[in-house]
């Protein structure tokens, strides 16, 4: 006799920040239904139940990546979510109306967790991500989500009513509803491998290109040294950063984007949050250091050449003490090529402008950024315009959803992107439980199956 296919409401795919809290939202909307569309003659088993909602994970446990984010402390929203900052932004605005983000904020305090708030980023209390995925799990068991690790879905095929769910060791599920929440390919170390793209691609969906994002930049590796990128690893300083790029090799580089904030040098090339916000931009380019964004260049050399008058005993290595890191200022003096001997009080009005100079426009060439094995998140994605921005829901195939980053959609770092992912998952599992219910959501334009 052929062993019989468990089935379930919802199957989520990916168990992730996404696609954990996609399973939430569908099994509190299942179970708040009061009416379900599946019927079972008898004692339904616990792999058949009507309103069983499963998590499938390709990795042997849930919610890797959500360990690592924040560097282990989890920066998992930020008090300014607007959907200008967001790519595309007209896209995600439809989405976020259906949700705002204070929702999100308190579904997680209902599930008790306390938040901390660091210049705008929302960080657990506890100060460390465990307690973010601690809290889902709690809730995904109140809830008795079913959880299925180490099942690496290859296929996704129609059958009546639902979806047939093959994983690579054989597996199956058949599911009447299925939510996409496998992640990119970003940090694929832990766990998101850009896999699940195939299951949506081969049932018509369409694929903007992927590159790795959210990461560092790399110089020439033939220019490392005389950059003094090894004596300069390690040092985090705030700067203004700015991409030039030429459109073609021998054209004029032109400004393409600034940044702000914390640059962190390594023996590579760059890194920290204004490096990351510009790797969008891929390619060679230059990056260029403004160390004082709120001075301009003249302010800047005439503190440098009153300096001059009141600390000219000090030697030349000693100028700069107290206005930059030590090995900052060695690296710009070995660049301007500026003898060791000698006092402050021999630099020349020259001398001090060619300084200013460095210090207002650090020039870093670059060769591209440091790839997925680092990168945060991924731009491209699941084409948008092929998805319900009110309930994630396919307009190609009903009864598909899809959520986080899988979607062609990606924000700046401080837990935006991550604030994307609730949201997303939120809503898709929300308007899968819906769509198995008689009771119909108004604002929910089109149900599948």
């Amino acid at each position: 006799m052929k062993e019989r296919i468990p089935t379930a409401a919802v199957a989520v795919i990916g168990g992730g920040a996404s696609g954990l809290m996609a399973a939430i939202a569908a099994a509190r909307g299942l179970r708040d239904s009061k009416t379900k569309s599946i019927k079972h003659p008898g004692e339904p088993s616990p792999d058949d139940r009507e309103d069983r909602v499963v998590v499938l994970e390709r990795c042997d446990r849930i919610g890797r990546k959500l360990l690592a984010t924040g560097n282990g402390r989890c920066n998992f929203s930020n008090t300014g979510i607007e959907s200008a900052l967001y790519h595309p932004a007209s896209w995600v605005e439809q989405v976020y109306s259906m949700l705002p983000p204070v929702r999100i904020h308190e579904s997680f305090e209902s599930m008790g967790l306390m938040i901390r708030c660091e210049d705008g980023r929302l960080y657990p209390a506890s100060g460390t991500a465990t307690s973010v995925l601690d809290v889902l799990r709690l809730e995904l068991d109140r809830l008795q989500v079913a959880l299925e690790c180490d099942f690496s879905a290859i296929k996704l095929l129609p059958k009546k009513g639902g979806w047939l769910l093959e994983a690579a060791d054989g597996r199956q599920l058949l599911a009447r509803r299925v939510i996409l929440a496998a992640g990119g390919k970003a940090s694929p170390q832990l766990g998101s491998d850009g896999s699940g793209y195939a299951l949506f691609t081969g049932l018509g969906h369409g694929l903007r290109p992927i590159e790795p994002a959210l990461t560092g930049l790399r110089c020439p590796v033939h220019e490392v040294r005389s950059l003094g990128l090894k004596s300069l690893n390690g040092i985090r300083l705030q700067a203004k950063a700015d991409w030039y790029q030429a459109a073609n090799a021998g054209d004029k580089m032109v400004l393409k984007a600034s940044e702000t904030g914390e640059i962190l040098f390594r023996e590579y090339g760059l890194s920290g949050i204004a490096i990351f916000q510009l790797s969008r931009w891929t390619g060679p380019g230059e990056i260029r250091l403004d160390l004082f964004p709120e001075l301009r260049f003249e302010d800047l050399l005439q503190k440098l050449i009153q300096m001059r008058q009141t600390l000219g005993w000090r030697s030349r290595e000693a100028f700069l003490v107290g206005t930059l890191h030590k090995r900052v200022i060695q690296v710009l003096m070995q660049q301007a090529s500026f003898q060791a001997k000698g006092t402050a009080a021999d630099f020349t009005d020259a001398d001090l402008k060619k300084l200013a100079g460095s210090m207002k426009d650090w020039r870093f060439p670059m060769a591209g950024n440091t790839g997925w094995q680092q990168a945060q998140i991924t731009l491209g994605g699941l084409s948008v315009q092929e998805f319900d921005p009110l309930t994630l829901e396919s307009k190609i195939q009903p009864g598909l959803y899809a959520a986080g980053e899988i979607l062609d959609v990606d924000g700046p770092c401080g837990g935006f992107n991550l604030h994307w992912a609730w949201t997303s998952g939120w809503l898709a599992g929300t308007a899968a439980a819906l769509s198995l219910s008689e009771t119909r959501n108004p604002l929910i334009r089109k149900q599948g199956g």
